[in-house]
């Protein structure tokens, strides 16, 4: 049975600061003495995206936004990521903190990887992930015919585009001595595995992958709330019964599922061995129904990409139409036990 969530609300409106009057949307949490940091996605007038940040605690069971910082503590420094920094997930591993984000540089949209010491102080930042052309990818893979769907895909953006990669972050911890990493090359999600961070910008790595791509494939779009593409929301979150992932799925418009929707959903992985999916959400957990889920810079859009554990329950936060950020819960228990059940992946 699908779990009941509850205490759904708009949690954050854009700012009046010039860099967050647009829209502030996408947050991912990590967990401070201080209270929960959030880095989220801001937008100025112009388009432009940096990164916010906040510090949330909580007053028994509601969160409430204790410091919202009154400026970007994370904006574009390059060439490739001039046009702004999207959709930050940041984390904890062994003893960085590192911000996987889109960079967007106006018309190839990539990931980008920068460390700190703190949550707040971001150093260097450097692109990760395949730096291909569509049509090099495809040319990659064309004698495959088990990534023929992926070549049918690419081929529909502009030739020269870089792959539109994003929806890129890591497990918490290493995984047989390995750093695992979930990605998105549309349509699907992917699952690889490298010794070092330094790794994930080494383009040799990526095209031997890309030409093996099969061997890597996660979550593919196996139910109608997903049928255009999917991706990861925040960090995989380790529990006693699975890596359990919150991810998101698109419609293409659709006699079920109507006009073409972001909605949210969840999976569960083996904990030793990630390839492994124990349950994938036939249907979404939620959808856009409230009015600023509804209506905003993109209609149609529940985001979600932080999360926070308490007390067993898991508090999601998520973008609202691309223009603010909300929060609704689930108890942790009946999430899994529904991911092993009525969702368990048919073997």
């Amino acid at each position: 049975m699908k779990p009941e969530l509850f205490n759904r609300r708009l949690f954050m409106e854009p700012g009046e600061g010039l860099w967050e009057r647009r829209a502030v949307l996408n947050p991912s949490m990590i967990e401070e003495p201080d209270g929960y940091h959030m880095h989220y996605r801001a937008v100025n007038p112009d388009w432009l995206s940096t990164v916010g940040h906040a510090v949330i605690q909580y007053k028994g069971d509601t969160p409430v936004v204790a410091h919202r910082a009154p400026n970007p503590i994370y904006e574009p420094r390059y060439e490739w990521d001039k046009f702004g920094v999207e959709d930050p997930r940041v984390i904890k591993f062994e003893g960085k903190y590192w911000m996987f984000h889109t960079a967007f540089d106006g018309f190839n949209a990539t990931t980008a990887l920068a460390h700190g010491n703190s949550p707040t102080n971001w150093e260097d930042a450097f692109r990760i992930g395949p730096l291909f052309t569509n049509e090099d990818a495809i040319n990659l893979i064309k004698d495959k015919p088990s990534l023929r769907k992926y070549a049918d895909y690419w081929a529909l953006d502009d030739p020269k585009q870089l792959l539109w990669e994003k929806d890129f972050c890591i497990f918490p911890r290493r995984i047989n001595g390995k750093i695992a990493a979930i990605h998105r090359l549309r349509p699907d999600m992917q699952l690889v595995y490298t010794d070092s961070m330094e790794q994930l910008g080494d383009q040799e790595f990526w095209e031997d992958y890309i030409r093996n791509m099969d061997k890597y494939v996660l979550l593919e779009r196996d139910f109608p709330w997903q049928s255009s593409h999917m991706g990861l929301g925040p960090a995989p979150i380790e529990t006693p019964e699975g890596w359990l992932l919150i991810i998101h799925g698109v419609n293409v418009g659709d006699e079920k599922y109507g006009v073409r929707s972001y909605r949210a959903g969840a999976a569960l992985l083996d904990l030793e061995d990630p390839s492994i999916v124990i349950g994938h959400s036939p249907e979404p957990l939620f959808e856009p129904v409230e009015e600023w889920e509804l209506k905003g810079d993109v209609d149609n859009v529940v985001f979600p990409e932080g999360v926070v554990l308490r007390d067993g329950r898991l508090d999601m936060f998520y973008g609202g139409a691309d223009r603010v950020i909300g929060v609704v819960s689930v108890m942790l228990d009946s999430l899994l036990d529904y991911l092993k059940t009525d969702a368990a992946v048919k073997r």
